[in-house]
């Protein structure tokens, strides 16, 4: 069991607030915060029959998914081919997670052999994750993953992110929704299988359709209605009939990433601040436009 440290954990969530590109901050706190979670896990683990499997002849699955010229002869619509989709337009490697996770493999070298197969099987199928459960790997995205990854392990780092991440987002943007994404995924989660014990490489050439079917994986419903391309903006309501209609928004916005938060996600009432024909002054408020006036 290791030893919890929460203000080791508190300094390193500080650390991702600010930047919440910084990854190796997550491991850190899942790390001080997992408490008894692996060692359970692991025990869980090793009582299925794929997991016993895996800890006699343990595999390497970053290796299998490193092979992009084999996973690109899967067919169209496989789990295998939508993984090279998320991972291509995100720009992120299974070697760059293994890397980063590295910079703390220390912590883990109190754990048993058949714990460090299983910490590492985590680590390995975090972006099959993201693929089979249908969220990005945006700030909301990963947000929504790790609290369905809490569900599945229990490890209370995966809470105290998911928790302080959805409580940014949303007093950034203004979405009370985001909170109520955050807790679907977690209910997703505990009403999906036990994906570590999911023996991954015989999935990648089955459609993912099929997957998620079998996994019982349910859609993100609220995940997605937050990240729908925005809207064209309406025309304001005095314009000139001879003058032309605003410009719509490009079809290529990129939803949840913008030029000045973070964090900030686009809905469907809410231009994203990534498109030009949103750069625009923020609104007053009305207590703002009062002293403005003199009332």
């Amino acid at each position: 069991m290791l030893k919890r440290r929460p203000l080791d954990a508190l300094r390193a969530l500080r650390e991702l607030v600010r930047n919440p590109e910084d990854t190796a901050q997550v491991f850190v706190i899942m790390r001080a915060l997992s408490g008894d979670a692996i060692g359970k896990g692991a025990a869980r683990f090793g009582g299925t029959a794929t997991g016993a499997e895996l800890l006699r002849n343990p595999r390497d699955l970053v290796a299998v998914l490193t092979d992009r010229s084999h996973l690109a002869m899967s067919p169209e619509g496989s789990l295998a081919r939508a993984y090279l989709d998320l991972v291509g337009s995100a720009g992120i490697t299974a070697e760059g997670l293994v890397s980063v996770s590295e910079e703390s493999a220390h912590e883990y070298a109190q754990l048993t052999a058949d714990q460090g197969v299983y910490a590492k099987r985590l680590r390995d199928t975090h972006d099959l994750w993201h693929t089979v459960t249908g969220y990005g790997t945006d700030t909301f995205g990963e947000v929504c993953v790790v609290a369905f990854s809490y569900a599945q392990t229990r490890n209370l780092g995966f809470a105290v992110i998911a928790l302080i991440g959805a409580l940014k987002i949303a007093r950034v943007t203004g979405e009370s929704q985001v909170l109520r994404a955050a807790w679907q995924a977690y209910r997703d989660g505990r009403r999906a299988a036990w994906l570590p014990a999911v023996l991954w490489e015989d999935l990648l050439d089955r459609p993912l359709a099929e997957v998620r079917e079998a996994l019982r994986i349910a859609a993100p419903t609220r995940y997605r209605s937050l990240r729908a391309p925005c809207a064209p903006p309406p025309p304001p309501p005095n314009r000139p009939r001879n003058r032309p209609a605003p410009a719509s928004h490009p079809t290529d916005c990129a939803p949840g990433r913008n030029t000045r938060s973070r964090w900030t996600i686009p809905s469907q009432t809410r231009p994203c601040w990534s498109c030009p024909a949103s750069q625009r002054r923020p609104r007053r408020s009305v207590r703002s436009r009062e002293r403005r006036r003199g009332w």
